[in-house]
């Protein structure tokens, strides 16, 4: 089995980076383009200490983004100018 290990100044690449697997990165994405996720139910998951506390998805036509259910205290909160405009509990 290949593996990609790394460490330090991180990865580049000029072209398409493809992978057959689910790639872990651990760190910062920066991209002058775009990121896109090719999947009719693509979701992407924003963690925690290994808790997932929200969830982006597509939902055949529709995009859904969601506080996790293992975190019961969370908000969806929207802000503007660095300051909060909605902020939405659990009813």
């Amino acid at each position: 089995m290949q593996r990609a290990i790394l460490s330090g100044g991180g990865l580049t690449t000029s072209g398409n980076l493809l992978t057959a697997a689910t790639p872990f990165l651990n760190g910062d994405i920066t991209t002058n383009n775009f990121i896109n996720f090719n999947n009719f139910t693509a979701i992407l998951q924003i963690k925690s200490n290994s808790v997932i506390k929200g969830v982006f998805q597509l939902n055949g036509n529709d995009f859904q983004f969601d506080i996790n259910s293992g975190n019961t205290t969370g908000d969806v909160i929207f802000r503007m100018d660095n300051a909060d405009v909605i902020s939405i509990d659990k009813i």
